[in-house]
């Protein structure tokens, strides 16, 4: 939702959503920054991306693997909200808890809002669909199959480059 701010300008008001993907490095040189997850056990790089409710991508941080989401949320909400002073909020699934919960709200001073399982069963979770289909969209492009780069801000504006090559083509075919 964006609400309009004198002289027609709008100011974002819009609660982000902040997700991660584990990708294996694949090339010949070993790059400076690589990590292991704890359960997967994929060497390899994360990607955390942070989207507005629309799936649009706002923000976007590559780091080792072995950095426990809790702890990369952290750094990737405050950096985004250095660029996006004026956002609320953050929406988030349950990897996420104590460490980001803590520091969004005493730290940061905004709200956060963690998805709860809602049952056994596969089923989706409020809002949290969102962000996977912005995942699931980059990952059709062969260049994000795997962690090709060797630097980090490479493999960060591969990202960015996929999702302006895909408003571009939604743009083209409207």
């Amino acid at each position: 939702m964006l609400k309009k701010v004198g002289c027609g300008r709008a100011k974002i008001e819009i609660p982000l959503i902040v997700s991660s993907i584990v990708k294996a490095l694949k090339q010949q040189i070993k790059p400076p920054i690589e990590g292991s997850t704890g359960g997967k056990k994929v060497k390899g790089r994360k990607r955390h991306i942070v989207t507005d409710t629309q799936g649009h991508l706002l923000y976007v941080q590559v780091h080792a693997a072995n950095i426990h989401d809790t702890v990369g949320g952290c750094s990737v909400f405050q950096e985004a909200l250095e660029k996006y002073p004026t956002l609320k909020g953050i929406c988030a699934d349950a990897g996420y808890r104590k460490t980001m919960e803590e520091f969004v709200k005493n730290i940061l001073k905004k709200t956060i809002e963690i998805s709860d399982r809602i049952s056994e069963k596969w089923q989706i979770l409020p809002k949290r669909w969102v962000v996977e289909r912005t995942l699931s969209w980059l990952n059709g492009y062969r260049r994000l199959a795997k962690d090709f780069e060797i630097s980090v801000s490479s493999a960060e504006n591969y990202v960015m480059i996929a999702h302006s090559i895909l408003l571009l083509n939604r743009l083209t075919k409207s």
